[in-house]
Protein backbone atom coordinates (compact mmCIF):
# COMPACT_ATOMS: atom_id res chain seq x y z
CA UNK A 1 0.00 0.00 0.00
CA UNK A 2 3.13 2.70 1.36
CA UNK A 3 6.21 2.65 3.05
CA UNK A 4 6.61 0.72 6.15
CA UNK A 5 7.81 -1.82 8.02
CA UNK A 6 8.12 -6.05 7.54
CA UNK A 7 6.74 -6.46 12.08
CA UNK A 8 6.69 -10.02 11.52
CA UNK A 9 5.91 -13.07 9.44
CA UNK A 10 4.99 -16.24 10.35
CA UNK A 11 2.45 -19.02 9.79
CA UNK A 12 0.34 -21.35 12.19
CA UNK A 13 -2.72 -23.86 11.69
CA UNK A 14 -5.37 -20.91 11.64
CA UNK A 15 -3.88 -17.91 9.49
CA UNK A 16 -1.82 -20.26 7.65
CA UNK A 17 1.76 -17.61 6.33
CA UNK A 18 1.22 -14.71 7.12
CA UNK A 19 2.73 -10.94 7.33
CA UNK A 20 2.10 -8.32 9.61
CA UNK A 21 2.84 -4.77 8.03
CA UNK A 22 3.84 -1.50 10.25
CA UNK A 23 3.03 1.68 8.60
CA UNK A 24 3.20 4.37 10.81
CA UNK A 25 -0.02 3.94 13.31
CA UNK A 26 -1.24 1.59 11.37
CA UNK A 27 -0.44 -2.27 11.68
CA UNK A 28 -1.81 -4.53 8.78
CA UNK A 29 -1.78 -8.14 8.40
CA UNK A 30 -2.42 -10.47 5.60
CA UNK A 31 -3.05 -14.55 6.41
CA UNK A 32 -3.51 -17.39 4.65
CA UNK A 33 -0.48 -16.52 1.86
CA UNK A 34 0.97 -19.25 -0.56
CA UNK A 35 4.08 -17.41 -0.25
CA UNK A 36 6.01 -14.58 1.81
CA UNK A 37 8.53 -12.43 -0.41
CA UNK A 38 9.77 -10.44 2.83
CA UNK A 39 11.75 -10.92 6.29
CA UNK A 40 11.11 -9.47 9.46
CA UNK A 41 12.68 -5.76 9.20
CA UNK A 42 12.41 -5.26 5.80
CA UNK A 43 12.02 -1.46 5.17
CA UNK A 44 9.05 -1.63 2.43
CA UNK A 45 8.58 1.24 -0.67
CA UNK A 46 4.70 1.62 -1.74
CA UNK A 47 4.87 -0.82 -4.48
CA UNK A 48 6.61 -3.55 -2.98
CA UNK A 49 5.64 -7.37 -3.44
CA UNK A 50 5.26 -8.94 -0.34
CA UNK A 51 3.45 -11.92 -0.68
CA UNK A 52 1.34 -14.09 -2.89
CA UNK A 53 -2.19 -14.71 -1.82
CA UNK A 54 -2.95 -18.90 -1.45
CA UNK A 55 -5.20 -21.35 0.61
CA UNK A 56 -3.12 -21.75 3.88
CA UNK A 57 -4.27 -22.80 7.04
CA UNK A 58 -7.98 -22.77 7.92
CA UNK A 59 -9.23 -21.95 4.27
CA UNK A 60 -11.54 -23.24 2.26
CA UNK A 61 -10.31 -21.37 -0.96
CA UNK A 62 -7.85 -19.04 -2.26
CA UNK A 63 -8.09 -15.83 -0.96
CA UNK A 64 -6.20 -13.26 0.85
CA UNK A 65 -7.63 -11.98 4.51
CA UNK A 66 -6.42 -8.55 5.60
CA UNK A 67 -7.03 -7.27 9.18
CA UNK A 68 -6.16 -3.57 9.45
CA UNK A 69 -5.52 -2.12 13.40
CA UNK A 70 -5.24 1.59 13.67
CA UNK A 71 -2.83 2.34 17.00
CA UNK A 72 -4.22 -1.45 18.27
CA UNK A 73 -8.22 -0.88 17.56
CA UNK A 74 -9.53 -2.96 14.81
CA UNK A 75 -10.86 -0.97 11.85
CA UNK A 76 -12.05 -1.18 8.48
CA UNK A 77 -9.12 -1.74 5.58
CA UNK A 78 -11.83 -0.01 3.18
CA UNK A 79 -11.59 2.83 5.45
CA UNK A 80 -7.71 3.17 5.04
CA UNK A 81 -7.93 2.61 1.67
CA UNK A 82 -10.00 5.51 1.25
CA UNK A 83 -7.33 7.59 2.67
CA UNK A 84 -4.90 6.27 0.16
CA UNK A 85 -7.18 6.51 -2.86
CA UNK A 86 -7.96 10.41 -1.66
CA UNK A 87 -3.93 11.16 -1.17
CA UNK A 88 -3.32 9.80 -4.76
CA UNK A 89 -6.12 12.11 -5.94
CA UNK A 90 -4.91 15.08 -4.42
CA UNK A 91 -1.33 14.32 -5.41
CA UNK A 92 -1.82 14.10 -8.83
CA UNK A 93 -4.54 16.86 -9.07
CA UNK A 94 -1.36 19.16 -7.41
CA UNK A 95 0.75 17.45 -9.73
CA UNK A 96 -1.39 18.09 -12.94
CA UNK A 97 -2.15 21.89 -11.53
CA UNK A 98 1.31 22.74 -11.35
CA UNK A 99 1.97 22.03 -14.81
CA UNK A 100 4.55 19.30 -14.19
CA UNK A 101 4.79 17.74 -18.31
CA UNK A 102 2.47 14.52 -18.13
CA UNK A 103 0.37 12.86 -21.02
CA UNK A 104 -2.59 13.98 -19.42
CA UNK A 105 -4.79 12.14 -22.25
CA UNK A 106 -3.40 8.77 -20.31
CA UNK A 107 -5.26 10.01 -17.34
CA UNK A 108 -8.69 9.24 -17.43
CA UNK A 109 -11.13 11.84 -16.21
CA UNK A 110 -11.89 9.84 -13.00
CA UNK A 111 -8.60 9.02 -12.01
CA UNK A 112 -8.08 13.30 -11.97
CA UNK A 113 -11.09 13.56 -10.25
CA UNK A 114 -11.20 13.69 -6.62
CA UNK A 115 -13.81 12.35 -4.30
CA UNK A 116 -15.54 15.57 -3.53
CA UNK A 117 -15.58 16.26 -7.46
CA UNK A 118 -16.83 13.14 -8.12
CA UNK A 119 -19.62 14.12 -5.87
CA UNK A 120 -20.58 17.37 -7.07
CA UNK A 121 -20.46 16.04 -10.29
CA UNK A 122 -23.00 13.78 -10.39
CA UNK A 123 -25.08 15.17 -7.60
CA UNK A 124 -27.31 16.54 -10.28
CA UNK A 125 -28.11 13.10 -12.19
CA UNK A 126 -28.79 11.63 -8.43
CA UNK A 127 -31.22 14.10 -7.76
CA UNK A 128 -32.93 14.30 -10.74
CA UNK A 129 -33.13 10.41 -10.13
CA UNK A 130 -34.75 11.41 -6.87
CA UNK A 131 -37.14 13.71 -8.46
CA UNK A 132 -38.13 11.32 -10.57
CA UNK A 133 -38.76 7.43 -9.07
CA UNK A 134 -38.03 8.95 -5.13
CA UNK A 135 -34.94 7.33 -4.25
CA UNK A 136 -32.85 9.56 -1.90
CA UNK A 137 -29.52 11.13 -4.20
CA UNK A 138 -27.38 10.58 -0.97
CA UNK A 139 -27.96 6.53 -1.90
CA UNK A 140 -27.49 6.97 -5.72
CA UNK A 141 -24.13 8.74 -5.22
CA UNK A 142 -23.04 6.35 -1.77
CA UNK A 143 -23.22 3.41 -4.33
CA UNK A 144 -22.19 4.63 -7.38
CA UNK A 145 -19.22 5.61 -5.22
CA UNK A 146 -18.53 2.43 -3.22
CA UNK A 147 -19.75 -0.23 -6.56
CA UNK A 148 -17.23 1.94 -9.17
CA UNK A 149 -14.57 2.40 -6.90
CA UNK A 150 -15.07 6.02 -7.24
CA UNK A 151 -15.14 5.58 -10.67
CA UNK A 152 -11.56 3.64 -10.88
CA UNK A 153 -12.87 0.31 -11.38
CA UNK A 154 -12.70 -2.10 -14.34
CA UNK A 155 -15.99 -2.88 -15.10
CA UNK A 156 -16.14 1.82 -14.59
CA UNK A 157 -13.81 2.73 -16.62
CA UNK A 158 -14.94 0.26 -19.94
CA UNK A 159 -18.34 -0.29 -19.34
CA UNK A 160 -19.66 2.64 -18.00
CA UNK A 161 -21.11 0.38 -15.06
CA UNK A 162 -21.23 2.27 -11.90
CA UNK A 163 -23.31 0.07 -9.65
CA UNK A 164 -22.11 -3.35 -10.83
CA UNK A 165 -25.24 -4.55 -12.42
CA UNK A 166 -25.11 -7.91 -13.86
CA UNK A 167 -27.03 -8.91 -17.23
CA UNK A 168 -30.55 -9.75 -16.62
CA UNK A 169 -31.80 -12.87 -18.72
CA UNK A 170 -33.87 -10.20 -20.86
CA UNK A 171 -30.85 -7.88 -21.10
CA UNK A 172 -28.73 -10.72 -23.01
CA UNK A 173 -31.88 -11.67 -25.11
CA UNK A 174 -31.82 -7.90 -26.49
CA UNK A 175 -28.35 -8.65 -27.30
CA UNK A 176 -27.39 -5.62 -25.54
CA UNK A 177 -23.80 -5.41 -24.78
CA UNK A 178 -21.93 -6.59 -21.46
CA UNK A 179 -18.21 -7.43 -20.36
CA UNK A 180 -17.35 -10.07 -18.42
CA UNK A 181 -15.56 -9.42 -14.90
CA UNK A 182 -14.90 -11.82 -11.92
CA UNK A 183 -17.29 -11.39 -9.10
CA UNK A 184 -18.82 -14.06 -7.01
CA UNK A 185 -18.18 -16.67 -10.00
CA UNK A 186 -15.44 -16.23 -12.93
CA UNK A 187 -16.35 -14.53 -15.67
CA UNK A 188 -19.86 -13.16 -15.02
CA UNK A 189 -21.64 -11.08 -17.14
CA UNK A 190 -21.91 -7.06 -16.40
CA UNK A 191 -24.29 -4.62 -17.87
CA UNK A 192 -22.70 -2.05 -20.40
CA UNK A 193 -23.59 1.39 -21.06
CA UNK A 194 -23.33 3.82 -23.91
CA UNK A 195 -22.74 6.72 -21.00
CA UNK A 196 -22.61 6.90 -17.03
CA UNK A 197 -25.77 8.93 -16.91
CA UNK A 198 -27.33 5.80 -18.77
CA UNK A 199 -26.21 3.49 -16.19
CA UNK A 200 -27.64 5.98 -13.55
CA UNK A 201 -31.29 5.65 -14.91
CA UNK A 202 -31.01 2.10 -15.36
CA UNK A 203 -30.38 1.38 -11.90
CA UNK A 204 -32.82 3.60 -10.65
CA UNK A 205 -35.35 1.84 -13.13
CA UNK A 206 -34.03 -1.57 -11.06
CA UNK A 207 -34.77 -0.29 -7.38
CA UNK A 208 -38.87 0.39 -8.87
CA UNK A 209 -38.88 -3.23 -9.24
CA UNK A 210 -41.17 -5.55 -6.80
CA UNK A 211 -37.79 -6.73 -5.48
CA UNK A 212 -36.99 -3.57 -3.87
CA UNK A 213 -40.40 -2.36 -3.36
CA UNK A 214 -39.91 -2.46 0.79
CA UNK A 215 -37.54 0.56 -0.11
CA UNK A 216 -40.56 2.70 -1.26
CA UNK A 217 -41.91 2.69 1.92
CA UNK A 218 -39.55 5.07 3.15
CA UNK A 219 -39.09 8.91 2.59
CA UNK A 220 -36.55 9.80 -0.08
CA UNK A 221 -34.51 12.07 3.55
CA UNK A 222 -34.33 8.34 5.46
CA UNK A 223 -31.14 6.70 4.00
CA UNK A 224 -30.54 4.36 6.15
CA UNK A 225 -33.49 2.45 6.14
CA UNK A 226 -33.38 2.90 2.07
CA UNK A 227 -29.79 1.32 2.47
CA UNK A 228 -31.22 -1.45 5.01
CA UNK A 229 -33.81 -2.41 2.70
CA UNK A 230 -31.33 -2.65 -0.13
CA UNK A 231 -29.29 -5.15 1.39
CA UNK A 232 -32.39 -7.25 2.88
CA UNK A 233 -33.48 -7.33 -0.95
CA UNK A 234 -30.07 -8.72 -1.76
CA UNK A 235 -28.53 -5.99 -3.54
CA UNK A 236 -25.17 -7.10 -2.10
CA UNK A 237 -23.54 -9.53 -0.46
CA UNK A 238 -20.78 -7.85 1.70
CA UNK A 239 -21.81 -7.81 5.56
CA UNK A 240 -21.16 -4.19 6.08
CA UNK A 241 -22.45 -2.94 2.87
CA UNK A 242 -24.82 -0.64 4.47
CA UNK A 243 -22.25 0.67 7.30
CA UNK A 244 -19.80 1.29 4.09
CA UNK A 245 -22.14 3.38 2.18
CA UNK A 246 -23.15 5.30 5.38
CA UNK A 247 -19.44 6.24 5.97
CA UNK A 248 -19.39 7.50 2.41
CA UNK A 249 -22.83 9.65 3.29
CA UNK A 250 -21.91 10.99 6.95
CA UNK A 251 -18.25 11.94 5.37
CA UNK A 252 -19.50 13.88 2.01
CA UNK A 253 -22.76 14.98 4.13
CA UNK A 254 -24.37 13.88 1.02
CA UNK A 255 -27.59 13.53 2.88
CA UNK A 256 -27.87 17.72 1.97
CA UNK A 257 -28.97 16.73 -1.66
CA UNK A 258 -32.25 14.63 -0.73
CA UNK A 259 -33.23 17.94 1.54
CA UNK A 260 -32.69 19.97 -1.57
CA UNK A 261 -34.58 17.59 -3.70
CA UNK A 262 -37.80 17.58 -1.27
CA UNK A 263 -40.15 20.16 -1.27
Amino acid sequence: MFNGTVKKVGADPRSGNYVVLQHGEYTISYCHLSKVRVSEGDELIAGDVVAISGNTGRSTGSHLHITCRYKGALTDPYTLLLYIGDVRAEACTALLGEGVTADIDSISQHQRMDRKTFLSHYAPAAMEQQRQYGIPASVTLAQMAFESDWGRSDLARKGNNYFGIKCSPQWLAEGRPYSLHNDDKPDEKFCNYATVEESIDHHSRLLMSDRYKRCHSYPSTDYHHWLLALKAAGYATARDYVQLCEQIIRKYQLFRYDRLVQP
